[in-house]
């Protein structure tokens, strides 16, 4: 089995909506980074939790919206967490994929961004 095949076998299925009239950017956030944040979900409840940031203030001591303001915050401003958020997601490509994330970086940094803030709410505080 070849890095590629193992790549796309461990990863989870998702559904989604078929739109035949999407983005690349966007089947490329279903295809791929879905998944892939599926499949990391685990470990970046992990990396959350034991950030030296969250240790210090006592998290579940809070209330929903001052953890879903300490989520949002900390996912926007802590670089050293996006960055191993954004390793952890970009060492799960193929090199196809990997050529396209590096083309679009930006975009793919945002939305796996949001997608991983959303994910830290539900599991963190729903």
């Amino acid at each position: 089995m070849t890095r590629e095949e193992a790549l796309l076998h461990i990863r989870p299925k998702v559904e989604t909506q078929i739109n035949y009239e999407i983005s690349p950017s966007e089947a490329f956030q279903n295809d791929t980074l879905r998944p892939i944040l599926k499949l990391q979900n685990d470990l970046f409840v992990h990396l959350f939790r034991t950030n030296k940031a969250i240790i210090k203030i006592d998290f579940e001591k809070k209330d929903v919206l001052g953890k879903k303001k300490i989520i949002t915050d900390l996912l926007k401003n802590d670089i050293k967490l996006k960055d191993q958020i954004e390793a952890s997601v970009f060492s799960l490509m193929t090199l196809i994929e990997l050529e396209f994330y590096f083309e679009n970086r930006s975009e793919m940094k945002r939305r796996i961004n949001t997608m991983v803030i959303e994910r830290l709410i539900d599991n963190l505080v729903g």
